[in-house]
């Protein structure tokens, strides 16, 4: 991976395709939600999304999978706070 950054097509590649497959099911999850009301309309569910993967990879990366015990509290920090799209 840390090998993989230094070359501009593959981070293009983990950007654009890899990460895009990664965050398509939980972002329909995340817009059925927010159409169903169970979100508030202006959640900003790319922030979300950002957040959940960062804390996701942090993980993975720093072989740290078996922390189990920070996950609930993290969820629900990220629903009790919901990150909310800034209104220009």
């Amino acid at each position: 991976m840390a090998e993989s950054q230094n070359v501009k097509e593959n981070m293009e590649l983990l950007r654009d395709q890899f990460m895009a497959r990664r965050f398509a099911l939980p972002r329909q999850i995340l817009a059925t939600a927010v159409r169903r009301q169970e979100l508030p309309a202006d959640t900003d569910i790319e922030l979300m999304l950002v957040i959940t993967f960062g804390f996701s990879w942090f993980h993975l990366l720093t072989d740290n999978l078996d922390q189990t015990e920070t996950i609930a509290p993290f969820i629900q920090h990220l629903f009790t706070a919901i990150p909310r799209k800034h209104q220009a």
